[in-house]
C-alpha cells in the first residue's frame, strides 16, 4: 500500500473494502464462459425472464460487494512491489489467523451486509472450460482468472444488501459508496512492516517515526530486496 494508505490505517484503525468493481478487472463478480453454456441445462425449467433476472442480479451484485486484499506467501514479490505504482509504499505483514481473528471480531449490521465477512483463497481458473459454482454471491469473487494467479490472493469481502423497493432487492440502483472501513485490532493485526526496496532510508526512519507518534511499537525495516548481489 501507499505511505497514505498506511496512515490512515493507524489514523483510522480501520481496513479499508474497495468496492469490487472499482478494482480494476472487468471479470470481478463474473462467472464463467461455462456457466453460461450449461445454464440452459441447468435451468432448463426457469423462465427466460427469470434467467436474465439471475444474469442482472450477479452483475449488480458487483457494485454491492467490497473487497479487502493480501498477497498470501512465504515471502515477497517483485510484481507486488511494482503495483503500488511508487517507492514509497509498504507492505504490511500479518497471518491468516491474524487477520481472521481480527475480522471475526469485528461488528456489522447484520441487517445491512449479507453474510458477515468471509474470507478465503482466491481459486485461479479458466473461465473457457471452468464452473463457477453458483448458490453463493461470493463464489464469483473468490475466482479469478488463471492469468492472475500471479497475485496469490487471500481476500475478504463484504456484500451490503441494495435498498428494498417493492419487497425486493434492487440491485439496479447505483451505489453512491467507493467502499466501506471496517474497524479492526492494528496491535494484534501486524506482525511487520517492510518498506519499498527503491525507497531512501530516510522513508524507513519516517515510516518508523510516524508509527510511534500513532502509539504503535512495530518490527519495521525495509524489504530484503534492497541487499546487494553477490559476484
Amino acid at each position: 500500500m501507499d505511505f497514505t494508505k498506511y496512515i490512515s490505517l493507524l489514523h483510522r484503525k480501520t481496513l479499508f473494502f474497495s468496492r469490487a468493481d472499482l478494482l480494476g478487472d472487468p471479470y470481478e463478480g463474473s462467472i464463467s464462459r461455462k456457466n453460461k453454456e450449461l445454464y440452459p441445462i441447468i435451468y432448463r425449467t426457469y423462465s427466460l425472464d427469470m434467467r436474465e433476472r439471475m444474469s442482472s442480479i450477479t452483475k449488480g451484485a458487483v457494485q454491492w460487494t467490497y473487497v479487502n486484499c493480501w498477497y498470501m506467501n512465504e515471502h515477497e514479490s517483485n510484481a507486488m512491489w511494482v503495483s503500488t505504482n511508487t517507492d514509497k509504499s509498504v507492505v504490511i505483514q500479518s497471518t491468516y489467523k491474524k487477520l481472521n481473528n481480527c475480522l471475526s471480531s469485528a461488528t456489522i449490521n447484520p441487517d445491512e451486509y449479507l453474510g458477515g465477512i468471509n474470507l478465503g483463497v482466491v481459486n485461479y481458473v479458466n473461465y473457457k472450460n471452468y464452473f463457477v459454482p453458483e448458490g453463493n454471491i461470493f463464489s464469483p469473487f473468490m475466482h479469478k482468472r488463471q492469468e492472475f494467479d500471479y497475485e496469490k490472493e487471500l481476500r475478504a469481502l463484504i456484500h451490503e444488501l441494495p435498498p428494498e423497493i417493492n419487497n425486493s432487492r434492487n440491485y439496479g440502483i447505483p451505489n453512491k459508496k467507493r467502499g466501506v472501513s471496517i474497524d479492526v485490532n492494528v496491535d494484534a493485526l501486524i506482525e511487520a512492516v517492510y518498506t519499498n526496496p527503491l525507497a531512501d532510508i530516510w522513508f524507513t526512519d519516517l515510516v518508523k517515526s510516524v508509527s510511534q507518534k500513532y502509539g504503535f511499537e512495530l518490527n519495521i525495516e525495509q524489504s530484503s530486496m534492497v541487499k546487494p548481489p553477490c559476484f
